[in-house]
């Protein structure tokens, strides 16, 4: 069976944070090298050959033309949220819905049919989680060479349903993948790090260009952080769904400066407010014991 190869990547300068001492968390992630137009042209034309001599920029922009159609179809079409490993076809045929969020919907191409690199010590036991895509706009955003097959003929599929190329995928996380996903269609910064934690408000694109260029205004949000979501309990999972995109994306070789920008800042947030928690709790027990 094709499946991606798992790549585990290896983070720098580990610091160990205050305060706890049996955690150790690199204070920067890695990011995948920039990828060549030519390299990431790769599996996009294998989706959509007749799309060759365009440009990948335009391609992009054409498609973030189309975001409210294509996220309409992958709304209201019903795709199932896993199936055993064993039973995987190479496509599904999934009825279309009787009524639609947008009268002229774009419906998916491809569903990636996602297990952990975990599984392959059981795959008689393995039930994949299934991500519907258009297999456009992963291959406009990623350079991964994984088995992604031409979408299937709609002439072979009946009028009420929608065929769907099966794709068999190994990684981190599948819920990581539909964070993603959602990045991918929508490029928004606040959808992305509401994935992560809930801030007090939303992040604008404003704050967001501040807080890159600016210690205060990350100190500001990492202090918000900790005052909504006390303990190290709900840091450290925020801390697990960051990490989770990271290397979800590094697998993808997704290449956005903006998203990794966005995802720079939001481990950086969550790594002030553990510190900024164990500092609280030092203070804490210093008192109690005085």
């Amino acid at each position: 069976m094709p499946a991606m190869s798992h790549v585990t990547p290896q983070s720098m300068d580990p610091r160990p944070v205050a305060s706890i001492p049996t955690f150790k968390l690199p204070s920067r992630l890695e990011r995948p090298p920039p990828c060549s137009d030519s390299v990431s042209r790769r599996t996009l034309d294998t989706v959509a050959p007749d799309l060759v001599e365009l440009p990948l920029p335009f391609i992009q922009h054409q498609l973030a033309l189309h975001t409210e159609q294509m996220l309409a179809g992958l709304h209201d079409l019903q795709v199932p949220s896993t199936i055993p490993r064993l039973d995987l076809p190479n496509k599904l045929e999934i009825t279309l819905p009787e009524h639609s969020s947008h009268d002229q919907p774009i419906y998916p191409t491809h569903v990636f049919a996602v297990s952990l690199p975990s599984d392959s010590a059981a795959p008689s036991n393995v039930f994949p989680d299934l991500v519907s895509f258009h297999g456009i706009v992963f291959a406009a955003h990623c350079a991964a060479r994984i088995p992604f097959a031409v979408p299937a003929d709609e002439d072979d599929s009946a009028i009420d349903t929608v065929s769907l190329t099966v794709c068999p995928v190994v990684l981190p996380s599948a819920q990581a993948l539909i964070t993603l996903r959602t990045y991918m269609y929508t490029k928004s910064i606040d959808t992305l790090f509401a994935s992560f934690f809930p801030l007090p408000e939303p992040l604008t694109h404003e704050t967001f260009k501040s807080a890159l260029e600016s210690s205060e205004t990350k100190s500001l949000l990492a202090a918000r952080l900790v005052s909504v979501h006390h303990g190290f309990a709900h840091l450290l999972g925020y801390t697990a769904l960051v990490q989770d995109v990271w290397q979800t994306a590094y697998c993808l070789e997704m290449y956005h400066t903006e998203f990794w920008d966005a995802l720079d800042l939001a481990w950086e947030l969550v790594i002030m407010a553990l510190n900024l928690a164990a500092d609280a709790q030092q203070s804490q027990q210093s008192e109690d014991g005085g």
